[in-house]
């Protein structure tokens, strides 16, 4: 009885061995999953910590170009305004052009009338003024010989009396002394002012005509006076100072300075 309770026993004990080895067995194996979980979970919190780095990163270039765009929004902002001033400027420049070229037309228009007008006046009193313009280059001698005929050196006050009867005549011995004594060029212009005054005094005066002295007519002492340079006789081959007669009663008023 005892070797069989022994036996049993041993059994027994064999049993649990091998319950033990199983359980060994199972507990080397669950520690073999328990560690291979436990790298599992390392790696995991590896990826996990990577993965909010990589989070960080992403959140910090996001306000990184959250700032960006608040700034490209403020100098968005910014460039509109000026945009906005510039056509506020532009619109104003505009109109002020449109102002400038509304009065330019009108100031062209003043300037066509005023030229239209001037161009009047020359056509009117062209002559006159020419005439005026040459007396006022006369040199100072000149002007001294002609204060007894031109008293006023206004334009008005020229004509005024350049045009009397006895002036004319005075003007016409003026400029024949000149062209004996000193036949210059100014000689010359003074005879131009001459002709100027002449023509006009014809106007008033009608019964007065130049005296008609064809080139190669004969001189004549009582129609003619000859330059100083001339020979005593022959035919004339220039007229310097036409003279002037009555055409009613032919008689000469003015004989002509001749050259001959």
């Amino acid at each position: 009885s005892t070797e069989t309770e022994l036996s049993s026993t041993q059994s027994k004990l064999k049993s649990t061995e091998t319950e033990l080895s199983s359980t060994q067995s199972t507990l080397k194996s669950t520690e073999t999953e328990l560690s291979s979980t436990q790298s599992n979970l390392m790696s995991t919190e590896t990826e996990l910590s990577s993965t909010q780095s990589t989070l960080k990163s992403t959140e910090t270039e996001l306000s990184s170009t959250q700032s960006k765009l608040k700034s490209t929004e403020t100098e968005l902002s910014n460039t509109q305004s000026k945009l906005n001033n510039t056509e506020t400027k532009l619109s104003n420049t505009q109109s002020k052009l449109y102002s400038t070229e509304t009065e330019l037309g009108n100031t062209q228009d003043k300037l066509d009338v005023t030229s239209s007008q001037l161009a009047t006046y020359e056509d009117q009193f062209g002559a006159e003024q020419h005439a005026f313009n040459r007396f006022q280059q006369l040199s100072d001698s000149s002007h001294t010989g002609l204060k007894g005929i031109f008293k006023d050196h206004s334009p008005s006050g020229f004509l005024a009396c350049g045009l009397q009867e006895k002036n004319i005549l005075s003007f016409w011995d003026y400029c024949k002394n000149r062209l004996i004594e000193n036949p210059d060029q100014e000689a010359e212009q003074l005879t131009e002012l001459f002709n100027f005054f002449f023509q006009r005094y014809l106007l008033a005066y009608p019964n007065t005509q130049i005296q008609n002295v064809p080139l190669g007519e004969r001189f004549d002492p009582i129609a003619h006076i000859r330059t100083p340079r001339s020979p005593v006789s022959g035919n004339v081959s220039r007229v310097v100072l036409a003279g002037w007669i009555n055409c009613k009663t032919k008689k000469i008023i003015k004989s002509t300075l001749v050259e001959i």
